[in-house]
Parts: structure tokens; sequence; C-alpha cells
């Protein structure tokens, strides 16, 4: 049996790490893998039965005058029928990681992931500052 850790827990999304992939559980109790949002050319996606669901979109934006690579996050977008299953909030979840990853900082142009991004506390710290 492998053992979970328990990450984050943040309305009502839950993040655990076991020992072989990242999971998150959103409210409905269905469990995303994080190794299925996938990286894209400018993008994170997710796809379902071959088809992409969800996609956040970014573009490389320059450097801050520290010398940190910035990305613009430019749109979320969760298709038709996948609304209301907490994707966005994932793929924003997942752009975080990806810039603390990568050491970018983001500039949020898309007003959701702007809303997301502000919001929490813990994500304020790869906001770019302006």
């Amino acid at each position: 049996m492998s053992r979970c850790l328990l990450l984050r827990k943040l309305d009502g999304i839950v993040l655990l790490r076991t020992s072989f992939y990242f999971a998150v559980k959103n409210k409905l109790r269905r469990w995303y893998r994080m190794d299925e949002f996938k990286l894209g050319n400018n993008e994170i996606y997710m796809e379902e039965n071959g088809e992409v669901i969800a996609r956040i979109q970014f573009v490389p934006s320059g450097s801050d005058e520290n010398g940190k690579e910035l990305i613009t996050v430019k749109h979320t977008i969760v298709n038709e029928g996948h609304n209301g299953k907490g994707l966005g909030k994932k793929l924003v979840n997942r752009i975080v990681e990806y810039a603390k990853e990568e050491n970018k900082a983001i500039i949020p142009e898309c007003t959701y992931a702007k809303k997301v991004l502000e919001s929490n506390e813990e994500f304020r710290e790869v906001l770019a500052k302006r």
C-alpha cells in the first residue's frame, strides 16, 4: 500500500501526493491525476477520450527587472459539458505549479485566472510584481 501525503486542501479541492503521482479530487469526487494535464505549445490542457476538454493558454512575456521570465495567461477555456467540475481552477493550480517549477512569474490577463490567483495567498508569490 502506498502512502499518501495531503499537500493542500483548498475550496473543496484536495491535492494528494503518492509515490507514483499527484492527484486532485474535486467536490464531485472525480479524481484528476496531475499527469492528465499536458503541456502543449504555450498551453496546459486536459484531454478526455482524445478530445481537449479544458485549456489554459499563455505566452512568454520577456523578463522583469530582476531577470525572472514572465508568462502572460491569456485564456482559461473549459468546453461545454465540462463546466462546473472545477477544471478551470485546476488549470490555474497547474500553471502555478509550472511557473514555480520553471522559476517564472505570471501576469494574469485572463479575468478568471486573475481572480483565482489574487484570491489565494499561496498563489501571490508567482504573480509578477508591477
